[in-house]
């Protein structure tokens, strides 16, 4: 995970500052990080809006999206996209892996599973990172198909 310098707001306080060299961390950068970080349920961009609208009333969805892919560019952040999944977004450590709902999309840290070794990669390739995430089906809804079919029909 890339590491903060800490620097001075003009308040005086301690401000998270992008490491360099990176862009400047903008108050609404700032504030999109910090809800991204304090959050663990992995929002969209839409989510994160609807958050952060209540302190920043002019603050428009755009912003959101803009501030969002230039910390993944930057690497502060994890852009977590699947096939036919609204885009979610991690501000956690790299330290985890990821398990999520192919129904409802919800996305869930687990602790990261240890590899045997290092892949197979073609000459020149440098490994940078690993990203690594199960799917499968969690318990609400799977509580709401059980539901849906009734026991007559034995589940899944």
């Amino acid at each position: 995970m890339t590491r903060f310098r800490r620097s001075r707001t003009a308040a005086g306080g301690p401000s998270p500052s992008m490491p360099a060299p990176a862009r400047r961390l903008t108050p609404q950068r700032a504030e999109v990080l910090a809800e991204l970080q304090a959050a663990h349920d992995h929002p969209t961009a839409a989510q994160l809006f609807e958050r952060l609208r209540p302190r920043l009333p002019h603050l428009s969805l755009g912003t959101v999206y803009r501030n969002l892919d230039v910390l993944a560019a930057d690497g502060v952040i994890t852009r977590l996209a699947g096939p036919g999944t609204q885009t979610r977004w991690d501000g956690a450590p790299p330290d985890h892996d990821h398990v999520r709902c192919r129904w409802c999309g919800t996305v869930t840290d687990i602790p990261a599973v240890p590899l045997a070794g290092s892949p197979a990669l073609p000459g020149g390739f440098a490994l940078e990172g690993r990203r690594l995430e199960f799917t499968g089906t969690c318990a609400a809804c799977a509580a709401h198909e059980a539901a849906a079919t009734g026991p007559a029909r034995g589940g899944r």
